[in-house]
């Protein structure tokens, strides 16, 4: 047989970006000639998608079924960082996770999978639209997006001292809803139609009731009166709007499409609290992603904090920070949020 028509296609191929014999990780596999197995496979994949994705940044992947205590685990190379912990609530639970490491003062990426999800590519090698070919792509686009603004602003990822906990707010909001909306956007040539359809149901469980949620806790405050509790429960529900907000919009514009290709968050959007955030939100991300790692500095990314402070303050919360670094929050009396 004559190869040399696939192997002129495989030159024409962009050649592979990624480190040599990084690390995989594997633990709880039921035998280690099933580990060695499946590290092949997804070694190959890998692979094959630093062909498209920069992975030369890329530190090694951890694949667990002890999920949860894997993220625990992970020395991620800066002593005193706080744990980290998967997405888990009603509307959707995390599977993966690709962190930001220090390693001899370089800033990598290390991919972290739930092994009971990830190892469906066994099933799926012949399906190049398959959920699990496209979460694998979506981590290593993480891992090229974390490269990207490392070398935009050096010495800032993992080593920014933030003056407050109102800064730290901030970045929060700005920094999960960008990395979310640049690695579905990196990777949205990987995704189906079901990927886009389960980011809109993802954010539509996030937003529906996040309102609802905030001024319950908001409520629960009037009686406990714990600052730092009312703010870690109301942050987050509308953080969480934007940060699932940002995943489908940059699978959208990763293809080629707008809001309006996601009929059932369009009219939820029309009619909701947030309208005006989400609009905003989006030209903001779109806008940022015109000049890709080509920013001046990191202020460019400041409207996205201001927009997910604004969302929180038209919830009932106000936040500033005060001249010891600390916060000092308001949350005035109204209908809604009385118990």
């Amino acid at each position: 047989m004559d190869n040399s028509t696939s192997d002129d296609a495989a030159d024409e191929l962009p050649p592979p970006i990624i480190p040599n014999n990084y690390p995989i990780v594997l633990r709880g596999f039921e035998s280690e000639e099933a580990a060695h197995k499946f590290a092949d496979i997804l070694r190959g994949l890998v692979l094959a998608l630093s062909r498209y994705i920069n992975l030369e940044r890329l530190d090694g992947i951890t694949v667990a079924y002890d999920y949860l205590v894997a993220l625990a685990d992970l020395d991620r190379g800066k002593p005193g960082l706080a744990p980290l912990v998967a997405t888990s609530a009603d509307y959707g639970t995390g599977v993966a996770m690709t962190p930001a490491v220090l390693r001899d003062g370089v800033v990598k990426s290390h991919i972290v999978f739930n092994a009971a999800v990830v190892r469906e590519i066994e099933n799926d090698l012949d399906k190049l639209d398959s959920k699990s070919l496209y979460l694998v792509a979506h981590e290593c686009a993480h891992v090229h997006d974390c490269m990207v603004r490392d070398k935009a602003f050096p010495n800032t990822i993992l080593q920014k001292s933030f003056t407050g906990w109102l800064d730290s707010i901030r970045n929060e909001i700005s920094s999960s809803c960008w990395e979310e909306y640049a690695a579905c956007r990196l990777s949205a040539a990987f995704a189906s139609p079901e990927v886009s359809a389960a980011y809109e149901e993802l954010f539509l469980g996030a937003a529906m009731d996040a309102k609802r949620r905030a001024n319950d806790a908001i409520k629960a405050y009037r009686i406990h009166g714990n600052v730092s509790q009312v703010v870690r429960a109301v942050v987050p529900e509308y953080g969480n709007t934007l940060k699932f907000a940002a995943y489908l919009l940059g699978t959208l514009h990763g293809a080629g499409k707008t809001l309006k290709d996601a009929p059932d968050a369009t009219k939820f959007i029309a009619a909701s609290w947030c309208e005006d955030s989400i609009h905003s939100l989006d030209i903001e991300l779109s806008t940022l992603f015109e000049t890709y790692g080509d920013w001046p500095d990191e202020s460019v990314f400041d409207k996205i904090a201001e927009i997910g402070e604004q969302m929180i303050a038209d919830g009932g919360m106000t936040m500033n920070t005060i001249s010891d670094g600390g916060m000092h929050v308001d949350l005035p009396f109204s209908f809604e949020t009385m118990p």
